[in-house]
């Protein structure tokens, strides 16, 4: 509500939910159409690329984040809301955003062995990154992104622990619910779905190979075969990335391997997304030792969690919080960790940008680690991180509300997008928020059985 409106790509988005409304499903080289967008689309459409394109441009994604928008767009439009298609792009955007942290908790708890003050410290942890409300509040996909990839870790670690064909099948759902968003969350889902594969076969042997596969690929190939093979059929490729390359004259000059081992598509881009406030600065001016630091912490924790789970493993007597973490659920998760690192390289190697936001799914597998190792360490030491997180997000809320930059931004662009009260209101929710989110914290810290399964 504090961003001007049309900020980044979202007239593309928009444009791409108008479209569906007028019952076209657009293609890259589709115009937006400003019918029921109002007098803002129309002026941002006025400004050049890179900041307005007037082709929907997103198009070579999925419609499903789009179709769910859609009764609030036209509710909207009914009703003579301001901005009513960005305004509900945007909620969309944040609802995927909160269900991620839900499903976060889901995450910590599986990873952590059944403890639910390590999923909470997880989704306080997660909650707590401003990178991740800033990207939020925009039309765009990655709330609902977030969301999916980090319930298909989720189901990951719980199908390493557990090997159960049901457990296949929500795999399988979620893998098809992270393919409906985006070509980058499909890679992630066939990811998942491969190790699955590996891990169920090992267990249950070679007959198991067809019901895996039903389970595991199955719902993907029904819900979204046909958008990706469309895709193929338009663009020449499932992810038309070539194809936009093309349309903007994009070329990168570096190869892939160059990029996997330069700091450019991993150091710099996570450290930029766990301390910054998004959008502030550039993430690829984000220098010096600090970021090397981050990520070394980051790496530590996660190599901790995996040690912890390895001794679990081997350790006849259980722990004395009643934890047994997963050795192979957290290889599984590190692997996963690994796979928006590996995308974002290919994709500026193909001449896209290596958006630091790309990198978001690596967020709950590290948030979860240092859930537990924080947890191990001292209950009241995570209780005091979580606060720590809070605190600096709540203290850079104005801060994000100004990230834009005036000398890019046409005046009539410059004004929230809802006004007061609603403005007060959104800052005082974000304060309950973390307090309800510590006063749990602190009596589960107080109550170990509370913290358990």
């Amino acid at each position: 509500m504090i961003a001007g409106p049309y900020q980044q790509d979202e007239s593309s988005h928009v444009g791409y939910a108008l479209s569906l409304r007028h019952a076209e499903l657009p293609s890259i080289w589709t115009p937006v159409p400003t019918e029921g967008g109002g007098e803002h689309l129309r002026i941002a459409l006025t400004r050049p690329w890179p900041f307005s394109d007037p082709d929907v441009h997103v198009a070579n994604n999925p419609p499903f984040v789009y179709l769910a928008s859609l009764p609030f767009v036209e509710l909207g439009i009914r009703t003579h809301v301001t901005d009513a298609p960005l305004l509900a792009l945007r909620l969309v955007d944040l609802a995927g955003a909160v269900a991620a942290v839900a499903v976060s908790y889901l995450l910590g708890r599986e990873l952590s062995g059944g403890n639910r003050f390590v999923g909470c410290v997880t989704a306080g942890l997660l909650s707590s990154v401003i990178a991740i409300g800033v990207l939020s509040s925009v039309a765009n996909l990655d709330g609902p992104a977030l969301a999916a990839t980090t319930g298909v870790t989720w189901m990951t670690a719980r199908f390493a622990r557990t090997r159960a064909l049901r457990d296949a099948t929500l795999l399988g759902l979620w893998c098809a619910g992270a393919a409906a968003v985006r070509p980058m969350s499909l890679v992630f889902a066939a990811v998942a779905g491969a190790m699955a594969l590996l891990l169920g076969v090992r267990a249950r042997g070679t007959s198991a190979v067809v019901p895996l596969l039903i389970r595991l690929a199955g719902p993907t190939a029904l819900l979204t075969g046909w958008f990706y093979a469309l895709n193929w059929h338009r663009y020449g490729d499932v992810t038309g990335s070539d194809a936009l390359a093309d349309k903007f004259g994009l070329g990168s000059g570096r190869s892939l391997f160059d990029l996997l081992t330069s700091s450019d598509v991993s150091v710099h881009p996570f450290s930029y997304l766990v301390t910054e406030v998004y959008g502030r600065s550039p993430w690829w001016e984000y220098r010096g030792p600090r970021p090397y630091l981050i990520a070394a912490v980051a790496v530590g924790v996660v190599s901790a969690a995996i040690a912890l789970a390895a001794r679990s493993s081997r350790s006849p007597r259980p722990q004395r919080d009643g934890a047994h973490p997963s050795l192979a659920a957290w290889i599984c998760s590190a692997v996963l960790a690994l796979v928006p690192i590996v995308v974002t390289a290919q994709h500026a190697a193909g001449g896209g940008a290596a958006h630091a936001r790309y990198l978001l799914p690596i967020l709950p597998v590290v948030a979860a680690a240092t859930a537990l190792v924080a947890t191990r360490i001292n209950r009241w030491f995570a209780v005091v991180l979580v606060g720590a997180f809070a605190i600096a997000q709540l203290t850079r809320i104005r801060a994000a509300g100004n990230i834009h930059d005036a000398a890019l931004t046409l005046p009539q662009l410059r004004d929230p997008l809802v006004g007061q009260p609603f403005l007060a209101l959104t800052v005082a929710v974000a304060i309950a928020g973390a307090a309800v989110l510590l006063g749990s914290l602190v009596r589960a810290a107080r109550e170990p059985a509370a913290g358990e399964r």
